[in-house]
């Protein structure tokens, strides 16, 4: 394995051959400079897109960088535009024969870090802070057999989540021999498609829509979740059909449907079901309504009531979710964005007249923003606002085999880590009981640099900690409401209990040096209050060469 690796990389060359046409099927990965590029033109060009959901392919992109074709961009904008029309006029690969196309590329990446009194951090800051810790080696690699099918896949050599947050965590080189991430690649997969349709298989993060805070749907928390989509799509409208595994035996099925009745307007609307029991075909049917099969009526998905407390009797092995975002540009460089996400609602009917639902907990939170950009000789600067609140009982639902959460071991790990679960939201990362304000200034020129300034404010709540506590689901405290009414439960309000309050300051950059060398640095320093008192510090540089 070790001289096939050497022998590609050595292979490589500046010596590349293009596509004639667009190669429908690529798959573009989530951090590729065209998503941040997309949104920046948009807003400044008084467009809302559809490329606000990460991944896609190329064909998908293409047909929506179309809707610049008569726009009015500004003229600071214009090297931008040229720019994008560059990437989609064609694609450099290493090697291109009629019917078939190899690329391959060699990425190599060294990062340092501290990170002082982590246990004064939300928790989501761990997820965080191990995205954005690189593998030490990548070999990102397509094959692709015509313009409409692509095999992808990144082989990645890089320190897994325990080791990361545990274990020598002051750089991101894997060291020891438990430290090593032996579920790679971490991004693989198939895609088929050509310019108005996709269909992929893979393996990867996901992420809808685009806030400070994170997609209250589905959110790129989780760095690896096995997933099928299709989709069709026009400049004007998406649907999609997914399947993401959160675990094996169960998947969350999911719908959406975005469209822009207005060049300014956009409207998206989300369905997904949590199942936990043997695939269900039914649910791939791409347009029925997931709830009007009142799956939680059917007894194969609802076991007896005469279990015990801590077993699957009794327990609904299925859940729902829907959301709803709205983005308006209203004027060159003005955005204004909302998101709602709900798992269970109880309507006042319901609770006159069905007494059991008084002992069902409303789940539900939401996000708004306001962003302003403006384009200058120099980059483009982003001011952006944004507000979060997320009820205790957001993503939460009558157990943990249908709530809204992915989890995983790792595969080589210390003794004290190597059977506990690493657990993560699949919608908002901050998860349930949250309230947030969020403010960031940034100055951006995608492919040569980017500066930001940001400040969060978080207060958390209890329930999140009770959720992920294993403690928390035997004997008589249980983090979801008893079978009988426990209103102090079922009517908290957040933040409930006993809060956290989190002040965070944060400043980053990067800078491209040349075309194959890139430089990073940030720094993270948090102070908490209430519950717990102190502060925490993060902050890591790195230095990041590319081959091609």
């Amino acid at each position: 394995m070790k001289r096939f690796i050497i022998i590609l990389l050595l292979l490589l060359t500046p010596a590349v051959f293009c596509f004639a046409d667009t190669p429908y099927a690529l798959f573009v990965e989530n951090d590729h400079w065209i998503y941040d590029a997309m949104h920046i033109l948009s807003v400044e060009s008084r467009q809302t897109t559809l490329a606000d959901r990460q991944p896609l392919s190329k064909g998908e992109l293409a047909e929506y960088f179309s809707t610049f074709e008569n726009a009015a961009i500004p003229q600071a904008s214009e090297p931008l535009y040229r720019m994008m029309q560059g990437y989609f006029s064609g694609h450099s690969f290493l090697f291109t024969r009629k019917y078939f196309t190899f690329d391959v590329n060699g990425i190599f990446t060294l990062q340092g870090q501290y990170v002082h009194n982590r246990e004064n951090e939300p928790r989501l800051d761990s997820f965080l802070r191990y995205n954005r810790t690189p593998a030490i080696v990548s070999i990102p690699m397509h094959v692709m057999f015509t313009r409409y099918v692509d095999f992808f896949a990144n082989f990645s050599l890089k320190k897994n989540y325990w080791a990361a947050e545990l274990s020598y965590p002051y750089t991101n080189l894997p060291l020891e021999g438990n430290a090593f991430d032996m579920t790679f690649p971490t991004q693989a997969g198939l895609s088929l498609g050509n310019h108005f349709f996709n269909f992929t298989i893979g393996r990867g993060a996901l992420n809808i829509g685009r806030s400070l805070a994170g997609s209250m749907l589905i959110a790129d928390t989780v760095d690896r979740m096995d997933y099928m989509t299709a989709s069709l799509f026009y400049k004007k409208a998406h649907l999609s059909l997914s399947v993401l595994e959160l675990e094996p035996t169960r998947f969350l099925f999911s719908h959406e449907v975005s469209f822009r009745p207005l060049s300014w307007l956009m409207f998206r609307l989300y369905e997904g079901v949590v199942l936990n029991a043997p695939f269900d075909p039914r649910y791939l049917n791409p347009m029925m309504i997931f709830h009007n099969y009142y799956g939680w009526r059917d007894p194969s998905f609802n076991k007896s009531t005469a279990g015990a407390p801590n077993s699957d009797e009794g327990k609904a092995l299925i859940g729902c979710q829907i959301g709803l975002s709205v983005e308006i540009v209203p004027i060159h460089g003005l955005r204004l964005y909302g998101h709602y996400g709900q798992n269970q609602y109880q309507l006042a009917f319901e609770r006159k007249n069905y007494p059991l639902a008084r002992n069902i907990p409303n789940g539900l939170g939401g996000s708004a923003g306001i962003e302003y950009i403006h384009p200058f000789s120099f980059g483009h600067l982003s001011i952006t606002g944004e507000f979060l609140y997320a009820s205790p009982w957001m993503y939460i639902m009558e157990n943990k085999h249908v709530s809204l959460y992915h989890r995983r071991r790792d595969t080589i790990a210390g003794k004290e880590k190597f059977n506990d679960y690493i657990m993560a939201w699949i919608g908002n990362p901050y998860g349930p009981d949250t309230m947030g304000a969020f403010l960031q200034i940034s100055l951006t020129e995608p492919q040569k640099y980017r500066a930001k300034l940001g400040y969060r404010f978080l207060v958390k709540g209890e329930n999140e900690e009770k959720f992920f506590d294993p403690k928390q689901e035997t004997g008589k405290d249980i983090y979801y409401p008893p079978k009988y009414h426990y209103k102090p439960i079922v009517d908290a309000k957040t933040p409930s209990a006993n809060p956290a309050y989190f002040h965070t300051i944060s400043l980053g950059g990067s800078y491209r040096v040349i075309k194959q060398l890139d430089l990073n640095a940030g720094l993270n320093w948090t102070i908490v209050t209430g519950k717990k008192s102190g502060h925490a510090v993060d902050i890591y540089s790195s230095v990041k060469y590319t081959i091609r």
